[in-house]
C-alpha cells in the first residue's frame, strides 16, 4: 500500500498532523498508524500554549526550592523571547497561530480571542493557566468573580471538594463552598470515571426511581443553597456530555462547569473522540494496535514502514506500508516515543539521533526543581522539522517529527505541553503534504 503521507504515532500531535495534511491537500491518501489511542487518558482536556517563562537554571534561595516563576499573562508577548531550538521558535510565531485557529475550528475548544491565558481550577485546589479549553470549564474560570460550588462524588476519590475549597477560598477573593455526595453507583471492575461518565450518559435510573441527571441536581437542591456556578469532576458524560451540563443547568439554574481529573481523562476522551471524527470526515486511513518493527530506506529518504500488530487469535500481523511522505509523532518518554536504559536515550521507531548530555550523570540538576536537562532531551529538528544527526544534517529528506519526541523544551516545567503537540503537528502535517 502507497500512501502520500503517513503519519506515525497517535496523541494530539499525530492527529493534528494528519488533519493538516489531509485538510491541506484534499487529494493525497493520509494514513496515521496508532499503536493505541491511550495518550488521550492523559490529556486534561485543555491546550496549554506557554504557562509559564522557561526555567533559566538559576536557583531560588538556599533550599533547592528552584527558580521562582510567575504564571505568563500574555504567552504569545513570550514566544520571541524563546531560544532558537524551541519548537515554537521553529514554527514562528504566525505558523502558532495558524496552528492554534485550526484546532480551535476542529475542537470546537475557545481562548484565542483574548490572546491571554486563561486560570482554570484543578482538582488539588490549585489554579493553573491554560490557553484553548473546552465549554465544560469556561464556567469555572478563575477569573468569573462568581462564587462557587464544588461538588464531589463519594466513588470518585480523586477529588476532593472538600480540600479542593478550602485551597481555592485561601486565595480567591469569592467564596468557594463545597459538598460531596453519595449516588448509587455499580462501579464493579470498571475505571469510576469510566462508569460516572456511562451513567450519566445513558441517564440511567438510580436507586430504582430517578435519572441520574435529575437524582444528582435533586441532591443539591434539595440541600444546599444553590451557588450561581457549580463545579464537578470531569466525569459528567463521553459522547453526551454537552446533554449532560445542559440538563443539570436547566434543573439548577446554576451554571455547571467540570474540574478535570487524572487518567482516565473525560475530557480527554472527548477530544479523541471528536479529533476521530474529523479524521474519518476529512479521509484519512487509521489503523490502530499497530507498532513500527521495520523501516525501509532508500537515497537518504524512508520508503516504507512495516508494522505489527496483534490478531484475534493472538498472533502478530504484519502489513508494509509505503509512501512519499512520513510524519514521526510517537511521544517523548511515557509514550514510549522516546526509551532511556543505563546509558543512552534512544528513539526506537525511526533509529533517529537523540540530542542528550553525553554523560548521564549529567541528566539531573542539583536542585530538584532545577532546569533538568533530561527534561529538554529529544530529536534536533531544521526549521522544516526534519530530525537532524550528529553532525546537524538531516537524517531522512522526508521525515518530520513532531510533539514531545522533540527536543529543546521542557514542556512540562513550562506548561506547553499541548500547544507544542498542536504546533508542530500542524507544521509536519502542512511540510508533508507539500510534496
Amino acid at each position: 500500500m502507497t500512501d502520500d503521507v503517513v503519519v506515525v504515532g497517535g496523541g494530539i500531535e499525530g492527529y493534528v498532523a494528519a488533519l493538516t495534511a489531509a485538510l491541506e491537500e484534499p487529494v493525497a491518501d493520509v494514513r496515521l498508524l496508532v499503536r493505541d489511542d491511550g495518550r488521550f487518558c492523559h490529556e486534561p482536556g485543555w491546550i496549554d500554549l506557554l504557562g509559564y517563562p522557561p526555567a533559566d537554571g538559576d536557583s531560588a534561595g538556599d533550599d533547592d526550592a528552584g527558580p521562582v516563576r510567575e504564571p505568563l499573562q500574555e504567552p504569545f508577548a513570550a514566544l520571541s523571547d524563546l531560544p532558537a531550538d524551541h519548537p515554537y521558535s521553529r514554527a514562528g510565531v504566525e505558523e502558532v497561530r495558524r496552528a492554534l485557529s485550526l484546532f480551535e475550528e476542529l475542537s470546537g475548544y475557545e481562548g484565542l480571542d483574548s490572546d491571554a491565558n486563561a486560570l482554570v481550577a484543578t482538582a488539588t485546589g490549585a489554579v493553573t493557566p491554560t490557553f484553548l479549553y473546552p465549554d465544560s470549564v469556561a464556567s469555572g474560570l478563575a477569573s468569573d468573580g462568581r462564587e462557587t460550588l464544588l461538588v464531589g462524588f463519594e466513588r470518585i476519590v480523586d477529588f476532593d471538594a472538600a480540600l479542593a475549597a478550602a485551597k481555592l477560598d485561601e486565595f480567591l477573593p469569592y467564596d468557594v463552598g463545597h459538598t460531596t455526595i453519595e449516588l448509587d453507583v455499580e462501579v464493579g471492575g470498571a475505571e469510576p470515571a469510566k462508569r460516572f461518565a456511562e451513567v450519566f450518559d445513558d441517564n440511567e435510573e438510580l436507586d430504582g426511581e430517578l435519572p441520574a441527571r435529575r437524582a444528582v441536581a435533586g441532591k443539591i437542591r434539595n440541600e444546599l443553597d444553590i451557588e450561581p456556578r457549580i463545579g464537578f469532576p470531569a466525569v459528567l458524560g463521553r459522547s453526551a456530555a454537552e446533554d449532560v451540563r445542559s440538563d443539570l443547568e436547566a434543573i439548577l439554574q446554576a451554571d455547571v462547569f467540570e474540574v478535570p481529573l487524572g487518567p482516565p481523562s473525560m475530557p480527554g476522551l472527548r477530544l479523541a473522540d471528536r479529533l476521530r471524527s474529523e479524521l474519518d470526515d476529512a479521509g484519512v486511513a487509521v489503523e490502530t494496535g499497530v507498532t513500527v518493527t521495520d523501516v525501509g530506506t532508500a537515497d537518504d529518504r524512508i520508503a516504507s514502514v512495516e508494522v505489527a500488530g496483534g490478531s484475534a487469535e493472538g498472533d502478530d500481523l504484519r502489513e508494509r506500508y509505503e509512501g512519499e511522505q512520513f510524519v514521526l509523532a510517537t511521544g517523548g518518554l511515557g509514550a514510549g516515543g522516546l526509551r532511556a536504559d543505563r546509558e543512552r536515550i534512544r528513539e526506537p521507531a525511526f533509529g533517529c539521533h537523540v540530542t542528550q548530555p553525553a554523560d548521564r550523570a549529567d541528566w539531573v540538576a542539583e536542585g530538584f526543581l532545577d532546569d533538568q536537562p533530561f527534561a529538554r532531551a529529544g530529536l534536533a529538528v531544521d526549521d522544516e522539522f526534519r530530525p537532524l544527526d550528529a553532525d546537524d544534517t538531516p537524517e531522512f529528506g522526508n521525515l518530520r517529527a513532531t510533539g514531545r519526541v522533540l527536543g529543546g523544551a521542557d514542556v512540562a516545567a513550562e506548561q506547553s505541553t499541548g500547544g507544542v503537540a498542536v504546533v508542530t503537528g500542524y507544521a509536519a502535517g502542512q511540510l508533508a503534504a507539500e510534496w
